[in-house]
Order: C-alpha cells, then sequence, then structure tokens
C-alpha cells in the first residue's frame, strides 16, 4: 500500500490536513487522541484528521521529519503550513488548530471530519 498516495486519497475532499503522527507506545497518546477527535468534529468542514502510526508508516514519519511524538502537523495544498510538537491540553491546541486554519477551505461541508488510521 503506498501510504503517502492513501493519505493523499482519503483526505482529498479538503485542502487542510491535520496529520496525526503517533504511536501507540507515546504515554500522552491516550489523552491527546479523544482529544484531536473531538477537535475534529468541532472543525468539520475545515479540516481532515488523519492519525498515522509511525511504527507502522516510517516513511510517513520522516516525510514530517518527526523527531518526537507526538507531531501534528498541518497541510495545506500539500505543504506544511503548521507543526506542533508534544502534548498539550485541550485549550491549547484548539487555539492553536484555530489560529493556524486557513479561515476558507474547498472541503465539501457535507462531509464531517473522520479520524483515519493508516498502516502500511
Amino acid at each position: 500500500m503506498n501510504v503517502g498516495r492513501s493519505v493523499r486519497a482519503r483526505a482529498s475532499c479538503c485542502e487542510t490536513r491535520f496529520v496525526d503522527l503517533w504511536a501507540p507506545w507515546c504515554g500522552p497518546f491516550p489523552r491527546v487522541s479523544p482529544v484531536l477527535e473531538k477537535l475534529a468534529g468541532e472543525l468539520a468542514g475545515r479540516m481532515k484528521l488523519i492519525k498515522v502510526n509511525v511504527d507502522e508508516s516510517p516513511n510517513l514519519s520522516r516525510r514530517f521529519d518527526a523527531q518526537a511524538i507526538p507531531t501534528r502537523v498541518l497541510l495545506k495544498d500539500g505543504k506544511v503550513i503548521a507543526r506542533q510538537v508534544g502534548a498539550a491540553p485541550a485549550a491549547v491546541l484548539r487555539s492553536w488548530l484555530t489560529e493556524k486554519l486557513p479561515s476558507k477551505t474547498s472541503c465539501d461541508h457535507s462531509v464531517s471530519a473522520m479520524a483515519v488510521h493508516i498502516y502500511s
């Protein structure tokens, strides 16, 4: 499976993608993951949440130069527009996202944000 192509294909309905690079062994993962999924629902129509297990998709980890886990990357038109590393409280993540997300996208607003687990 071409994981990079899968990321693009599964998020193609929205220009802005929120890539969460995580690992099951990462201490903050159990606390951060539900927060990200909630935020994805709240910001449906502005972004797509794509969850990438770095152990199972090391090429994407390298592509986004993830030096620490968790790392979150916002992509617009295939380019990194923002990066956030480490665990953060829900309020900080919400503020970061709303500040960094472009105000307008070409998303189909009838499609809600979804978490996509991608495995190679």
